[in-house]
């Protein structure tokens, strides 16, 4: 059934959205409590975001030279194999390792992998994904799922610490990483096209040298 429906295809990415917020904006909740009970500086916390966004940035322009050759679908699962793990590290790795500020940087790295893979993934996949004359309103739910996803890990990792308490917030990140590991299955069964057929795509170096290229650039 999933893999002859589209509409689960578009579901699949709005949940990869949720995927994406879930990545960039737990840590932010839990930097305070890794200067409190991990002693880990406010310098070195900051140093957390550059190195999430800096790897998705590098993901992001790395992404479009290997995507299309391993395919859409093996690299979207990928994607949520490296979030899955970046949660799971941030659950565990900082209490395991002796150096806690080097188990957050692997978790951040592999979670801002999955992640810039699921930013150059999603939107192309939903663009790809035949519909009835509802494109445009798919593109547009998906954008904004990313910010009910953000309310929704800031309500829910709240209601979590609350419940949990602050001294027990690794747990936070594994129940979290049920999302992308859920979704990962998801994608593996469902219907996933491509915009340009294998035969009509241009490689990037005879693209440069295309005039017109050029003169659409100016």
């Amino acid at each position: 059934m999933l893999r002859k429906n589209d509409t689960c295809t578009i579901y699949a990415c709005y949940i990869g959205y949720i995927v994406q917020a879930i990545i960039n904006n737990l840590p932010p909740l839990l930097f305070l409590t890794f200067q409190n009970r991990l002693g880990i500086s406010i310098g070195l916390i900051g140093s957390l975001i550059t190195i999430n966004f800096g790897t998705q940035i590098i993901v992001d322009f790395a992404a479009a030279g290997y995507v299309d050759r391993i395919g859409y679908r093996p690299a979207i699962i990928m994607a949520h194999l490296f979030s899955t793990a970046g949660l799971l590290c941030l659950g565990t790795l900082p209490r395991l390792m002796e150096n806690a500020y080097a188990g957050l940087v692997i978790a951040m790295v592999c979670s801002a992998i999955g992640g810039g893979l699921i930013e150059v993934l999603i939107s192309p996949i939903v663009e790809a994904a035949p519909s009835s004359g509802a494109k445009e309103t798919a593109m547009s739910l998906l954008h904004s799922f990313y910010c009910w996803g953000q309310v929704a890990v800031v309500v829910l990792s709240t209601i979590g610490f609350q419940i949990f308490g602050m001294e027990r917030w690794y747990i936070l990140p594994l129940l979290w990483s049920i999302v992308p590991f859920a979704n990962l299955f998801l994608f593996s069964q469902v219907p996933i096209r491509t915009l340009v057929e294998e035969s009509d795509r241009v490689p990037g170096r005879r693209l440069f040298t295309t005039g017109s290229f050029w003169l659409f650039l100016r």
